[in-house]
């Protein structure tokens, strides 16, 4: 984990390699504190955003260096990098201290015992060889999952859970949980992650090392030893090949070890008593086992921490924020540029004429929404207007034809106290796209905060006076026009209202009652909560958990949901009505939660055994925890606690009838289990409301059947897995709202 010591403020026309590290982790931290409070007022912060140059990484970070709570955040992060450096010290004088130990246990025969050499040299060099190689493994075969690899299998993985853990313990404020969470994505980047653990991990074991070197010398120094060897199934003849590749090595680095006829006089076959050895031959394998600490131990950690510290450092200034995260892709409309220069064909001459737009609609402060709005631009009649369609109620700004109704319907826009949700802007095709209509549409588009839909409207018109490649070339620079105004492609759209069919009108509808372009309430955000739960609930569960445990588990969760109680009668299927004392009624509706959850599962899991028991036991639990929170009753009053292994295997029976049986399902205690379930029935929660094709869209883009083995048979690797889970929702939560906009 890497922490500032302290942040600058940038210029707000700064380049992008003006700020630091520590700027990047500021703005992750704010990014994660308004995760958890999205009421702080950040408009100030919002308008320095706006101000800056750059793109969106760059305003993100100025936003972050205005953030009201910047300087808590800051002195959060110094608490928790306080924290890990004590961690990180503690763990070297355990290193120190172990490598010492580890000497004196090794070197601590009777007097007239002599010393195992070998025993000796693989108690110091062992077991640190073997994570070496596999370390080595890892960076050269497994570089895109190294980060994860580490984090869960490395001494520096460790160290950082600890320090995480301990920081979390003792400092419990917002503020804190901000900068603990930022500093863990941040050290989860692959390069960071990489860097920073193998660092820790190599300066732990040079620490080792050191203590093991320093006591060997110390009692080398201060006791006559005699060193031997022995064995009972090898040769004999294979340890003086054996000894002189070892000491080939440390001989070159200046420690002389014995020679062919002192290793072979060294074999110890008889008794303690008739066992000797000259001085000069000890000195041999003293000089030979310090040698070999230096040069098998030593050496290639201080090296290795070396270039460790030199790539953490390159992955450091080479860290950028990822601004596809959902989180950031929100701030994208507020920090949109004041002004832009685009460029629109001239009517007259067909070049390109440039000016500078208004005031964007990042830059107003946000109003209370309004119906639809739509206007028409240069539409030739008879178009019935305003268009008809289903589920929208026009709020209607007429045909636009000349500059002064241009003027009042931006005044309009600009000062109303009330906004569209969604402005709709009809065009015609015929018309020629010239700097006028951009420079409107540019000022349209600045003049509200939520998006424009463009509609391209008298196609057939303009088919019937042109050629196939006049109307190509004509379509070509509507977009191109619409492009450099600030539209979205995809929010583009070529449809004729003078000929509308239902198809269309149903596609026009979608987008204009589209959750995200109505401004409709978005329902609060409870998955990483949720997956908190789940992470809490393994750490404190016993080896073997009861139903029970995992219906509160699930009630947990449902819980987080509580105010979208309408959702759940559709979600789960729920009846009017549950009887939760009537072991009838449990049983049908575990029956049908099961089964609703599962018909959500895309068809490549409900193959997987594991997923698809997840799936109906999600269904089942969840279905359980709703109806508990709609008619609370204690959950150790249910009754047919074993009525839930029933109604999964009967669901999971059905579902897998004509499909290969060969494959068993997990049972019901089983750890990967009730984390799958669990995760399902956050996710689901989740996308409760969307369309369910869209649900099951997200959960096949978001879940991988087959990496999951590994990471849920310890607690370690519980939250890595739910991270990576989570991350994988966002990205494929953000591609559907990105494409909600072009129809389905």
């Amino acid at each position: 984990m890497t922490l500032p010591d302290q942040t600058h403020i940038a210029p707000s026309d700064a380049p992008p390699n003006a700020f630091s590290f520590a700027d990047r982790l500021l703005a992750e931290a704010v990014s994660a504190f308004e995760s958890s409070n999205p009421t702080i007022d950040a408009g100030s912060a919002d308008a320095a955003g706006r101000s800056a140059a750059g793109g969106l990484e760059q305003r993100v970070i100025v936003r972050a260096q205005a953030y009201p709570a910047r300087h808590d955040l800051m002195e959060a992060m110094k608490h928790v990098r306080s924290g890990l450096v004590v961690v990180i010290l503690s763990a070297i004088v355990l290193a120190l201290v172990g490598g010492a130990a580890t000497a004196r246990a090794l070197l601590g025969t009777p007097r007239q015992e002599p010393v195992n050499f070998f025993l000796v040299l693989l108690g110091v060099l062992g077991v640190q060889s073997i994570l070496l190689m596999l370390w080595l493994l890892v960076m050269l075969f497994g570089h895109r999952a190294a980060g994860t690899t580490l984090a869960i299998g490395s001494l520096g993985g460790v160290v950082v859970r600890i320090g995480q853990r301990l920081a979390a313990a003792f400092h419990r404020g917002e503020h804190h949980r901000a900068a603990l969470a930022a500093c863990g994505r941040v050290v989860l980047a692959p390069a960071m992650a990489r860097a920073t653990f193998s660092t820790i991990s190599h300066g732990l074991w040079l620490a080792f090392n050191i203590g093991c070197l320093v006591i060997t010398i110390v009692l080398l120094s201060a006791r006559q030893y005699t060193f031997a060897w022995e064995t009972t199934i090898l040769s004999d003849k294979a340890y003086v090949p054996l000894t002189k590749s070892i000491a080939a090595l440390p001989s070159l680095a200046g420690f002389n070890g014995p020679t062919g006829e002192q290793i072979a006089a060294s074999q110890r076959t008889g008794s303690v008593e008739s066992f000797s050895q000259e001085p000069v031959v000890s000195q041999a394998w003293s000089a030979l086992l310090v040698g070999s600490i230096v040069v098998y131990g030593f050496a290639p950690r201080l090296l290795l921490l070396g270039w460790s510290l030199g790539q953490r450092r390159v992955a450091k200034q080479r860290y950028r924020i990822d601004v596809s995260r959902p989180e950031y892709l929100r701030l994208e409309q507020a920090l949109m540029p004041v002004s832009r220069s685009i460029g629109v064909m001239d009517s007259d001459d067909g070049t390109i004429a440039r000016h500078t737009s208004i005031q964007s609609a990042g830059s107003r402060l946000a109003r209370q929404l309004g119906a639809p709005a739509i206007l028409g631009l240069e539409i030739e009649p008879p178009v019935p207007w305003p268009p008809r369609v289903e589920r929208v109620q026009w709020a209607d700004l007429g045909l636009i034809e000349t500059r002064e109704q241009q003027h009042q319907v931006i005044t309009q826009l600009a000062n109303g106290s009330s906004e569209p949700a969604t402005l709709v802007v009809a065009c015609a095709l015929v018309s020629t796209p010239d700097r006028g209509i951009g420079r409107f549409l540019s000022q349209l588009r600045e003049a509200v905060a939520q998006p424009v839909l463009l509609v391209l409207t008298g196609g057939q018109s303009l088919r019937d006076r042109s050629d196939a490649l006049a109307v190509s070339q004509r379509l070509h620079d509507w977009h191109q026009l619409a492009d450099e105004a600030g539209i979205a492609p995809q929010r583009v759209l070529e449809l004729d209202l003078d000929h509308l069919t239902p198809t269309s009108a149903e596609r026009l509808s979608r987008l204009v009652c589209d959750e995200k372009t109505t401004g409709s309430p978005k329902r609060a955000r409870h998955l990483e909560q949720a997956f908190d739960l789940i992470v809490t609930f393994i750490q404190h569960a016993p080896a073997t958990t009861t139903a029970e445990e995992h219906a509160k588990l699930h009630h947990s969760i449902v819980s987080l949901y509580r105010g979208d109680q309408a959702g759940w009668k559709t979600l789960f299927h729920l009846p009017d009505s549950i009887n939760l004392k009537n072991p009838g009624d449990v049983a049908d509706s575990l029956k049908l939660g099961a089964a609703s959850l599962t018909r959500l599962l895309p068809a490549r899991l409900k193959t997987s055994p594991k997923w698809l028991a997840a799936g109906a036991a999600a269904g089942a639990l969840g279905c359980i925890a709703a109806a508990m929170l709609i008619s609370p009753v204690a959950i150790a009053a249910l009754p047919m606690w074993s009525g839930i292994g029933a109604a999964i295997s009967g669901v999971v029976g059905a579902s897998r009838k004509g499909t290969s049986q060969s494959d068993e399902l997990p049972a019901q205690n089983d750890r990967g289990q009730v984390i799958r379930s669990a995760a399902l029935l956050a996710m689901v929660l989740e996308l409760q409301g969307r369309d369910e094709l869209v649900i099951t869209r997200v959960l096949d883009a978001a879940i991988d059947s087959n990496g999951d083995s590994d990471f849920l048979k310890t607690s370690d690797g519980i939250a890595p897995w739910l991270d990576e889970l989570r991350h994988r929702f966002d990205q494929a939560l953000a591609r559907e709202s990105s494409s909600a906009g072009a129809g389905r």
